[in-house]
């Protein structure tokens, strides 16, 4: 058996060899350099042995009798693996802290879309889609680009039509100029009549009229004539009537004429004895005296209006505050409008509930509205005028 211990470079090297009958032999060398120790050893065996041994503690330039490598190779492999490993282990840290200096960035620049390590990568966009978005229309990109499949039109085809600048320029009523005016939703609610029927015609004249085939109601009664002033026709059923002569009536002195029998004539009309006036104007002459009286009428529920011959024109209604407390502005839309504002507005409360509340006023007038303001509940208004 051969024990090999190796100390550092200022120590000596021993060998002790346990040759088979147990007797140590000791080598001694006090330096790599010293080349005066000797090794006293009876059997070449022995001294083989030894140097075996010392071979495959030391030996680093190749293998062991070509088997393997000595103990000191190994260690020295070790150690070099170590540190090899060590400066990967550094170097690998370098790099993992580059790589998270560089997922910083990335997380920077894409706040607000989502942590590229917590998130999955299916949300983020592969290579490919990402070249199909840089080929993809992009904003102020010509719309001649995409496939017109709706069929919009385009400028061109809008050559010749308004402009909203030229209608600007128009004139044209806004929604604005019709503030105060009937809305469609206010005239429904008045009953005004949509349609006539004969009955409606008939209720409102007080009698029925003729039919449109005889206007005039002439008397489909057919029969043969048998005297006209008694006289009777000839044989060709003609009667013949002699009238006196009226040329020169003017210069004639009429009052021999009689009333009565064949030569009956009337005597001249003298105004205000033999023929009335009118408010005083003599019925004789031509023209027309205007007669005043009532030319038009309505009424539906509180609402109604009478027009006289002469344009003056008195209209009513009801304006409500509900239960609110307090004035409330009401516009009221004339049933007819006034040729201007100079008409008069009065109005009485219907309101029994307070009898401390205030006055229901007029707040202002137009020709065709004008506003209350009415404190609780509702009122009557009566508005009277000349129309336009």
């Amino acid at each position: 058996m051969v024990r090999v211990r190796e100390q550092d470079d200022s120590n000596p090297i021993i060998i002790s060899v346990l040759p088979a009958d147990n007797q140590s032999i000791a080598v001694n060398r006090s330096s790599d350099t010293d080349t005066s120790s000797s090794i006293n050893v009876s059997d070449n065996s022995d001294l083989l042995s030894a140097k075996l041994a010392r071979d495959w503690a030391i030996k680093t330039d190749g293998k062991v009798e070509g088997e393997d490598y000595s103990a000191k190779y190994y260690a020295q492999q070790s150690e070099l693996t170590a540190q090899s490993a060590e400066a990967l282990l550094e170097n690998v840290s370098e790099h993992l802290e580059d790589f998270e200096d560089s997922i910083d960035d990335i997380n920077t620049a894409i706040s607000g879309y989502g942590n590229i390590v917590t998130h999955n990568t299916s949300e983020f966009a592969s290579s490919a889609q990402g070249a199909l978005a840089n080929t993809a229309i992009q904003p102020l990109d010509n719309i001649s680009g995409l496939t017109n499949d709706a069929g919009y039109i385009t400028s061109s085809a809008l050559s010749g039509y308004a402009t909203e600048t030229w209608v600007g320029q128009q004139g044209y009523l806004t929604s604005s100029d019709l503030n105060g005016y009937a809305t469609e939703s206010f005239v429904t609610t008045q009953g005004y009549i949509t349609g006539i029927t004969s009955s409606d015609v008939t209720t409102a004249l007080g009698y029925t009229p003729y039919n449109s085939s005889n206007p005039n109601g002439y008397t489909s009664n057919v029969g043969t004539v048998t005297k006209v002033n008694n006289t009777s026709p000839d044989s060709n059923g003609n009667v013949t009537i002699s009238i006196p002569s009226t040329s020169n009536l003017a210069d004639k002195d009429l009052s021999n004429l009689t009333t009565t029998g064949n030569s009956k004539f009337q005597t001249p009309l003298v105004s205000g004895t033999n023929i009335k006036t009118v408010n005083n104007n003599s019925l004789l002459g031509s023209g027309n005296i205007q007669i005043s009286g009532i030319s038009e009428s309505y009424s539906n529920g509180s609402s109604w209006y009478v027009v006289y011959s002469n344009g003056f024109c008195i209209q009513g209604g009801h304006a409500n505050n509900g239960s609110t407390s307090g004035y409330q502005s009401i516009t009221v839309n004339l049933l007819k409008s006034y040729g201007n504002t100079n008409y008069n507005v009065q109005v009485t409360s219907t309101y029994t509930g307070q009898t401390t509340r205030g006055t229901d006023y007029v707040s202002a007038k137009k020709n065709t509205t004008f506003t209350l303001e009415v404190v609780w509940g509702g009122t009557d208004w009566l508005a009277s005028g000349f129309i336009s």
